[in-house]
């Protein structure tokens, strides 16, 4: 069954490009959405195909996916967040889950 309440944050972003280019602001907008039941990722397209690695891999799936509601409010709570996520994801699990396992953080 789909989730049918996806949440999406969009963050937009102004980048200016040196002289070279023009000197203009190019502005671009970054969307996170929320897990959707249906869209479970697949560990062989991410180039994972050893069966121990496979399982590792379905396990962080699956505890990420139990974090979804809370991310999502962490996300919200302060651009500064989504900013975070953009630029460097795992910081940004650790400092909105710190209570989560740095073992989990060596593997990603």
């Amino acid at each position: 069954m789909k989730n049918k309440n996806y949440r999406t944050v969009k963050l937009k972003h102004a980048l200016v490009l040196p002289l070279d280019y023009g000197a203009k602001n190019h502005v671009f907008t970054v969307s996170f959405k929320s897990y959707d039941q249906g869209l479970l990722p697949k560990a062989e397209n991410f180039g994972i195909t050893d069966p121990v690695k496979t399982e590792k891999f379905n396990q962080i799936i699956k505890m990420l996916i139990s974090y979804d509601e809370p991310f999502f409010q962490w996300l919200e709570a302060d651009a500064e967040n989504t900013i975070l996520f953009t630029e460097d994801p795992v910081s940004a699990l650790k400092s909105a889950f710190p209570e989560l396992s740095a073992s989990l953080f060596a593997s990603v």
